[in-house]
Order: C-alpha cells, then sequence, then structure tokens
C-alpha cells in the first residue's frame, strides 16, 4: 500500500466511516427495491404446509358449487343462499374475466402457518387471504384441506 493511501485511510475519521457504510447499504437497498428483486433463496412457494385444487361453479339450478380435481362436490350453497364463497367465485371469476384470461380452471386453496388459508389463482397469479372472512367462514375450507 502507498503512502498516500495509508494517509487517507488515517484521515478518515469514524463518522466518515459510518457515513460511507450508510450511504452503500442505502444504494444497495434502494437498488433492490428499484428493479423489483427478490431473495434468491426465497420461494414464491415457501412455508405451504398443505394445498389443493378447487374449482368453483355455478351448478344447473344456480347453486354455487365447490369441486375438487376428480369433479366430485365438495359443498354446494343453493341459489339465493349466496354467502362469502359465492362473493368468492364472484371475485374471482371478474378477475379472470377482465384479463381475457381461462375462466374455467382450478385455484389452488393454499394453507401457511400460522394456520392462515388463502385461494391462490395461477391463472392471474392473484392470492386472496381469507383471514378478513372471519373465522366461522373459513372453517369451511379448512375441511377441505
Amino acid at each position: 500500500m502507498s503512502d498516500w493511501s495509508k494517509s487517507t485511510i488515517r484521515r478518515l475519521s469514524p463518522q466518515t466511516l459510518v457515513i460511507l457504510f450508510l450511504a452503500t447499504v442505502v444504494l444497495f437497498v434502494g437498488s433492490y427495491v428499484f428493479f423489483d428483486l427478490k431473495p434468491l433463496s426465497l420461494s414464491d412457494e415457501r412455508n405451504i404446509i398443505s394445498e389443493r385444487k378447487i374449482k368453483f361453479i355455478v351448478g344447473p339450478l344456480g347453486e354455487t358449487q365447490i369441486l375438487d380435481e376428480r369433479g366430485t362436490v365438495l359443498i354446494s350453497y343453493e341459489k339465493g343462499n349466496e354467502n362469502f364463497v359465492s362473493t368468492i367465485r364472484g371475485v374471482i371469476l371478474r378477475d379472470r374475466s377482465v384479463t381475457k384470461k381461462n375462466v374455467d380452471s382450478f385455484v389452488i386453496l393454499r394453507l401457511r402457518p400460522p394456520n392462515r388459508l388463502s385461494i391462490y389463482d395461477p391463472v392471474t397469479g392473484q392470492e386472496i387471504d381469507l383471514a378478513g372472512f372471519g373465522a366461522k367462514n373459513i372453517r369451511v375450507f379448512y375441511k377441505f384441506l
């Protein structure tokens, strides 16, 4: 190391070093956010305890039904007896119709810690957290997993 660089390092005060370090951290974090980067070690599928494919349909009599992958009706609500399941079906169909994508495919019911249920739509990439619907309403989905 030359005499010039040794003397320059000695002249930097501890406060200047702290400021340089903080500026480097801010630059790093800012570029990370600006370029919308994600940590390489974290997967989008992390922390999934259990999942199951389900499909929301309107039955022949106008009832809202939830089917499994084999086409078995898991639950059915009569027309006129709309509830939050009908609301979720409506949201999914609306999002798919806005994006003009396949409206007749499965969604994925997911359980993550700590007992958080969500419905992920692989067609639109949207995920609906069911916690806002209340414990009584989301019990319907717990029994499907």
